[in-house]
């Protein structure tokens, strides 16, 4: 069986940001469901809601590949998959208060403190809700850890447009996902927490990575690109939380390079290339097509530092 992913997994950086989720006959909903795992409950969702556009996010690339073979052996057209870390992937993929509902199944409960912004418990991810969440919208978590549960409610309890809509202990629910079949064969209880958000106000749109083309053209600074290429390798940037550090670099015979860039954006990690090449009697970079990048600062800030190299002055102005 032929799989065409790409009907499926939806690569943003390819696309103009926030991207449309329209499908065919959808009815306007927005559903997203984080860390889908197998994509059993993403499926299910998926044929409960035909009228809604079902989106999961998933870290894990051979989950997404998974869940994508189960998408389209189910027939559904309404699901699109996400590969990234939903924290970063939500403010750069949506729209503001264009999420009808969002869906958290049995997440890590991230119990060290130095981990405690990744859990739904943190009020930066209540943050996150509280922009994208349309008014009425709401957020579902399932968990087999009464503490986490209990701090999510606190959490939510304390800030002000959300409301609890629904909390319970050993729920019937109308689809078990894999770990919760697990859990209750061990005898263990599991929590259910609904919240609601009641809006306030026009949500202001995080800052975005420009959408100017990446691609910058420089007049070459009389060094030999594999000279230039060789003392990129190792050299690190950034600022803040958004870095950058250059690995593996070649160049070929007609006067090409590639450059292994790795970037990291408050723990959003992407590894790909910069690709430099002639253009017009000029050095070019770009990411290289094979492996475009989301459009983040950390990403900006590699290809100045590129840029810096091949001997650009409105780089060393920047």
């Amino acid at each position: 069986m032929y799989w065409a992913f790409q009907d499926v997994v939806v690569d943003g950086a390819r696309h103009p940001l926030p991207l449309s989720w329209v499908v065919p006959g959808g009815d306007g909903r927005l559903f997203v469901e984080i860390g889908f795992g197998n994509g059993e409950f993403l499926a299910h969702l998926g044929r409960a809601e035909p009228g809604a556009t079902v989106v999961g996010i998933e870290v894990s690339q051979w989950c997404v590949t998974k869940a994508a073979r189960r998408v389209q052996a189910c027939g559904l057209t309404n699901v699109r998959l996400l590969w990234g870390d939903a924290r970063h992937l939500i403010p750069l993929c949506f729209a503001p208060a264009s999420l009808d509902r969002v869906i958290l199944n049995f997440p890590c409960p991230w119990p060290k403190n130095r981990h405690a912004s990744r859990r739904v418990t943190s009020p930066e991810f209540a943050g996150l809700l509280s922009r994208f969440l349309k008014p009425g919208g709401f957020f579902s978590l399932a968990t087999d850890v009464d503490w986490y549960a209990r701090s999510a409610r606190e959490c939510f309890a304390a800030l002000p447009g959300f409301s609890l809509r629904e909390e319970r202990t050993n729920p019937q629910r109308e689809y078990l996902t894999k770990y919760e079949r697990k859990w209750k064969e061990e005898g263990r209880d599991t929590f259910t927490l609904e919240v609601e958000w009641a809006g306030g106000g026009v949500p202001a749109p995080e800052p975005r990575f420009e959408e100017e083309s990446l691609e910058m053209d420089m007049p070459n600074c009389g060094q030999g690109l594999a000279s230039i290429l060789e003392g990129l390798r190792d050299r690190e940037g950034g600022r803040g939380d958004h870095r950058f550090v250059f690995r593996e670099a070649f160049t070929s015979p007609g006067g090409e390079g590639i450059l292994l860039a790795i970037t990291v954006d408050e723990g959003f990690e992407q590894h790909f290339f910069l690709r430099f090449y002639p253009s017009r009697g000029r050095i070019a970079v770009k990411p290289d097509p094979t492996t475009l990048p989301y459009r983040t600062p950390a990403v900006k800030e590699a290809l100045k530092e590129a840029s810096r190299a091949l001997g650009s002055p409105a780089s060393r102005e920047a």
